[in-house]
């Protein structure tokens, strides 16, 4: 039961993490993914 809580909290703590680069680092993100989209195209 204590890791379920555990996961959640840390589940729920990334996805504040998360959210708060979204609203405070829109460019970043989207460099973030542009990455990742030049990583996939050189992968397949």
């Amino acid at each position: 039961m204590n890791n379920s809580s555990v996961s959640n909290t840390r589940t729920t703590f990334r996805e504040r993490a998360t959210s708060a680069t979204w609203a405070t680092n829109p460019v970043l993100v989207a460099y973030i993914v542009y990455m990742l989209c030049l990583t996939a195209a050189v992968v397949l």
